[in-house]
Protein backbone atom coordinates (compact mmCIF):
# COMPACT_ATOMS: atom_id res chain seq x y z
CA UNK A 1 0.00 0.00 0.00
CA UNK A 2 1.04 3.55 -0.66
CA UNK A 3 -1.05 6.55 0.43
CA UNK A 4 -0.09 8.73 -2.55
CA UNK A 5 0.91 11.63 -0.30
CA UNK A 6 4.52 11.97 -1.49
CA UNK A 7 5.25 15.18 -3.36
CA UNK A 8 7.65 13.79 -5.98
CA UNK A 9 7.35 9.99 -5.74
CA UNK A 10 8.11 7.34 -8.37
CA UNK A 11 9.08 3.69 -8.70
CA UNK A 12 12.89 3.37 -8.78
CA UNK A 13 15.26 0.41 -9.17
CA UNK A 14 18.97 0.41 -8.52
CA UNK A 15 22.14 -1.63 -8.38
CA UNK A 16 23.63 0.08 -5.33
CA UNK A 17 23.45 -1.57 -1.91
CA UNK A 18 20.53 0.60 -0.74
CA UNK A 19 17.93 2.82 -2.43
CA UNK A 20 19.33 6.18 -3.48
CA UNK A 21 19.01 8.98 -6.03
CA UNK A 22 21.35 6.98 -8.29
CA UNK A 23 18.47 4.63 -9.09
CA UNK A 24 16.61 4.38 -12.36
CA UNK A 25 13.06 5.64 -12.79
CA UNK A 26 10.58 2.86 -13.64
CA UNK A 27 7.30 3.66 -15.43
CA UNK A 28 4.15 2.84 -13.49
CA UNK A 29 1.60 0.16 -14.41
CA UNK A 30 0.25 2.41 -17.21
CA UNK A 31 3.78 2.68 -18.69
CA UNK A 32 3.95 6.37 -17.77
CA UNK A 33 6.40 8.22 -15.54
CA UNK A 34 3.75 10.24 -13.71
CA UNK A 35 3.87 10.86 -9.97
CA UNK A 36 2.64 7.78 -8.14
CA UNK A 37 -0.99 7.73 -7.13
CA UNK A 38 -2.49 6.02 -4.10
CA UNK A 39 -2.33 2.20 -4.20
CA UNK A 40 -4.53 0.23 -1.81
CA UNK A 41 -3.94 -3.53 -1.98
CA UNK A 42 -3.69 -3.68 -5.78
CA UNK A 43 -1.59 -6.05 -7.82
CA UNK A 44 0.71 -4.12 -10.15
CA UNK A 45 2.74 -5.10 -13.16
CA UNK A 46 5.60 -2.70 -13.86
CA UNK A 47 8.38 -3.18 -16.38
CA UNK A 48 12.03 -2.38 -15.74
CA UNK A 49 13.59 -0.18 -18.45
CA UNK A 50 16.30 -0.55 -21.04
CA UNK A 51 16.03 -4.25 -21.88
CA UNK A 52 17.10 -5.21 -18.36
CA UNK A 53 15.57 -7.76 -16.03
CA UNK A 54 14.80 -7.42 -12.35
CA UNK A 55 17.87 -9.60 -11.66
CA UNK A 56 20.06 -6.69 -12.88
CA UNK A 57 19.05 -4.69 -9.81
CA UNK A 58 19.44 -4.97 -6.02
CA UNK A 59 16.32 -3.06 -4.95
CA UNK A 60 12.93 -1.70 -6.01
CA UNK A 61 11.64 1.34 -4.14
CA UNK A 62 8.89 3.91 -3.90
CA UNK A 63 11.34 6.82 -4.04
CA UNK A 64 10.65 10.49 -3.33
CA UNK A 65 13.00 12.53 -5.52
CA UNK A 66 12.47 15.82 -3.60
CA UNK A 67 12.99 14.31 -0.16
CA UNK A 68 15.70 11.89 -1.37
CA UNK A 69 14.21 9.01 0.60
CA UNK A 70 12.51 5.68 0.15
CA UNK A 71 8.94 5.36 1.39
CA UNK A 72 9.25 1.60 1.01
CA UNK A 73 11.59 -0.78 -0.76
CA UNK A 74 12.32 -4.42 -1.34
CA UNK A 75 15.75 -5.99 -1.66
CA UNK A 76 16.21 -8.31 -4.65
CA UNK A 77 18.25 -11.40 -3.73
CA UNK A 78 21.51 -11.86 -5.63
CA UNK A 79 20.48 -15.39 -6.63
CA UNK A 80 17.07 -14.29 -7.90
CA UNK A 81 16.16 -16.20 -11.07
CA UNK A 82 13.24 -14.40 -12.77
CA UNK A 83 10.84 -16.24 -15.07
CA UNK A 84 12.07 -16.55 -18.63
CA UNK A 85 10.22 -15.70 -21.82
CA UNK A 86 8.50 -18.73 -23.31
CA UNK A 87 7.73 -19.53 -26.95
CA UNK A 88 4.23 -20.89 -27.61
CA UNK A 89 4.46 -21.49 -31.35
CA UNK A 90 2.70 -19.72 -34.20
CA UNK A 91 -0.91 -19.29 -35.28
CA UNK A 92 -1.49 -21.88 -37.97
CA UNK A 93 -3.21 -20.69 -41.11
CA UNK A 94 -6.86 -21.64 -41.02
CA UNK A 95 -9.52 -19.18 -42.15
CA UNK A 96 -9.04 -15.63 -43.40
CA UNK A 97 -5.30 -16.00 -43.98
CA UNK A 98 -4.46 -16.06 -40.26
CA UNK A 99 -0.82 -16.77 -39.49
CA UNK A 100 1.99 -15.42 -37.33
CA UNK A 101 5.50 -15.94 -36.14
CA UNK A 102 6.12 -17.73 -32.85
CA UNK A 103 4.04 -16.18 -30.06
CA UNK A 104 6.12 -15.22 -27.01
CA UNK A 105 5.01 -15.05 -23.40
CA UNK A 106 6.75 -11.88 -22.19
CA UNK A 107 5.45 -11.98 -18.62
CA UNK A 108 2.43 -13.30 -16.71
CA UNK A 109 0.02 -11.00 -18.57
CA UNK A 110 1.72 -10.10 -21.86
CA UNK A 111 1.90 -11.96 -25.16
CA UNK A 112 3.84 -10.76 -28.20
CA UNK A 113 2.65 -11.94 -31.62
CA UNK A 114 5.16 -11.20 -34.42
CA UNK A 115 4.29 -11.14 -38.12
CA UNK A 116 0.53 -11.34 -37.52
CA UNK A 117 -1.53 -11.70 -40.71
CA UNK A 118 -5.35 -11.55 -40.90
CA UNK A 119 -7.48 -10.47 -43.85
CA UNK A 120 -9.98 -8.55 -41.67
CA UNK A 121 -12.96 -10.06 -43.50
CA UNK A 122 -14.59 -11.56 -40.37
CA UNK A 123 -15.86 -9.93 -37.19
CA UNK A 124 -13.07 -11.66 -35.29
CA UNK A 125 -11.49 -10.97 -31.91
CA UNK A 126 -8.67 -12.45 -29.85
CA UNK A 127 -10.20 -15.02 -27.49
CA UNK A 128 -8.63 -17.09 -24.70
CA UNK A 129 -9.89 -19.84 -22.46
CA UNK A 130 -9.42 -23.20 -20.81
CA UNK A 131 -9.90 -26.70 -22.17
CA UNK A 132 -8.46 -28.68 -25.04
CA UNK A 133 -9.99 -26.66 -27.89
CA UNK A 134 -11.31 -23.11 -28.35
CA UNK A 135 -14.98 -22.71 -27.48
CA UNK A 136 -17.54 -20.02 -26.74
CA UNK A 137 -16.56 -20.30 -23.07
CA UNK A 138 -13.67 -17.86 -22.94
CA UNK A 139 -12.80 -14.22 -22.62
CA UNK A 140 -11.92 -11.51 -25.07
CA UNK A 141 -8.32 -10.34 -25.08
CA UNK A 142 -8.04 -6.69 -26.12
CA UNK A 143 -5.58 -5.51 -28.75
CA UNK A 144 -3.44 -2.42 -28.25
CA UNK A 145 -6.45 -0.34 -29.38
CA UNK A 146 -9.04 -1.96 -27.11
CA UNK A 147 -11.89 -4.42 -27.45
CA UNK A 148 -12.80 -3.68 -31.08
CA UNK A 149 -12.98 -6.34 -33.78
CA UNK A 150 -9.69 -7.10 -35.48
CA UNK A 151 -8.66 -4.99 -38.43
CA UNK A 152 -6.69 -6.23 -41.42
CA UNK A 153 -3.11 -7.08 -40.45
CA UNK A 154 -0.26 -7.67 -42.89
CA UNK A 155 2.64 -8.82 -40.75
CA UNK A 156 2.52 -6.44 -37.78
CA UNK A 157 3.89 -7.16 -34.32
CA UNK A 158 1.08 -7.18 -31.74
CA UNK A 159 1.43 -7.01 -27.97
CA UNK A 160 -1.60 -8.31 -26.06
CA UNK A 161 -2.25 -7.84 -22.33
CA UNK A 162 -4.58 -10.34 -20.73
CA UNK A 163 -7.50 -8.52 -19.08
CA UNK A 164 -8.29 -8.12 -15.39
CA UNK A 165 -6.72 -10.67 -13.07
CA UNK A 166 -6.17 -13.22 -15.86
CA UNK A 167 -2.61 -14.48 -16.34
CA UNK A 168 -1.09 -16.97 -18.79
CA UNK A 169 -1.42 -19.58 -16.04
CA UNK A 170 -5.24 -19.20 -16.24
CA UNK A 171 -5.60 -20.04 -19.95
CA UNK A 172 -4.94 -23.09 -22.12
CA UNK A 173 -5.38 -21.51 -25.54
CA UNK A 174 -5.45 -18.25 -27.49
CA UNK A 175 -7.20 -17.97 -30.84
CA UNK A 176 -8.74 -15.60 -33.36
CA UNK A 177 -12.45 -16.16 -32.72
CA UNK A 178 -15.51 -15.22 -34.73
CA UNK A 179 -18.30 -14.74 -32.14
CA UNK A 180 -21.00 -14.61 -34.84
CA UNK A 181 -20.23 -18.06 -36.24
CA UNK A 182 -18.53 -19.40 -33.08
CA UNK A 183 -15.38 -20.75 -34.65
CA UNK A 184 -11.68 -20.05 -34.57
Amino acid sequence: MYDGMGTDTFFFVGASKEPSERGTLVPDETHKTNLLRQYMGEDLLITVPDDKTIADFKWLAVWDVSEQKSYGDVQIPGQFDPPKQQILGAFLQTYHGIKSGDIKVIDAKTLKIPDFVFDGAADAIFWAGIGQVPSSHGLQVPTETGYDKLNRYTGQILTLRLPGETTVLDIDWLCVWDPTYRYS
